[in-house]
């Protein structure tokens, strides 16, 4: 039942031979190295300047054509808006503004403020600081820097040995201008 054919090549099976790789052929050309990146025109350059077929085919291509606007900057973007922030805040910085220090500067205002004898020399830190002398009065009656009193706390633990613990005291400054009274 069928062709005789078909039952020779099932009860003899052909042996396969794997493909073999083609070998380069010694006559293929070798890959020109990558040419280095120079200020004038190299000799390949040149040769391409010259084929006739590959200035057709530039031509035929036509100038480039690149929109005017470049790329759309989009206005909405929040990285814009904080670096405008951030510049508007660096020039606010560079002009000095009456009453507004930062807090490392408030809390030496206030240990200054502390040793001043007259009100003379009062004013001259506020000047100095920028701070006007009505708002360091107000501002004194609620806020000061610290100060360490004479007593010495007992130490916590044996482990803790990194020195004296001092007891921290609100101290009024000796001063105290146009009849505010502390």
């Amino acid at each position: 039942m069928g062709s005789a054919a078909s039952k020779i090549s099932k009860a003899k099976p052909t042996p396969r031979v794997p493909p073999t790789p083609a070998m380069p052929s010694a006559r293929a050309p070798k890959p020109d190295p990558i040419p280095e990146v120079s200020e004038g025109k190299s000799e390949g350059i040149v040769k391409d300047g010259q084929d006739p077929t590959f200035l057709k085919n530039l031509s035929a291509l036509g100038q480039v054509h690149v929109p005017h606007n470049g790329f759309a900057i989009r206005t909405d973007n929040s990285m814009l808006k904080i670096l405008e922030r951030r510049k508007a805040t660096e020039e606010a910085a560079e002009t000095p503004t009456l009453n507004r220090v930062g807090a490392r500067t408030l809390s030496n205002l206030l240990d200054e403020r502390k040793s001043a004898k007259t009100a003379q020399e009062v004013e001259e830190l506020c000047e100095m600081y920028g701070v006007s002398v009505e708002a360091l009065n107000e501002l004194g009656k609620h806020v000061n820097a610290p100060s360490v009193s004479k007593i010495t706390l007992p130490a916590k633990s044996v482990e803790e040995d990194d020195g004296e613990t001092h007891l921290a005291i609100w101290v009024d400054p000796p001063v105290v201008q146009e009849g505010i009274s502390a």
